[in-house]
């Protein structure tokens, strides 16, 4: 038997599409959004409509970042 004679039938799979809704959030809306809010929706907990694109990731994140950055240098924690 030569192996050019040998014969497999290879079931061609088609493409699907798949769309995904990438959410949006302005920057208006995150500063409204309490810092809970913003964690569970990087961590999934709660959703918004859509696929988080890095972006907003980075905007939700760096909002987080500046809150705390601005307690943090309060000069004394009651205030």
């Amino acid at each position: 038997m030569n192996l050019g004679d040998i014969k497999v039938n290879i079931q061609k799979f088609e493409k699907t599409k798949v769309l995904l809704k990438v959410a949006e959030l302005s920057v208006a809306q995150i500063k409204e959004m309490k810092d809970e809010e913003i964690i569970s929706v990087l961590t999934g907990e709660k959703g918004i409509g859509g696929v988080l694109p890095l972006s907003l990731q980075q905007a939700l994140t760096n909002e987080l970042l500046t809150r705390t950055i601005h307690k943090a240098s309060k000069p004394h924690w009651t205030t």
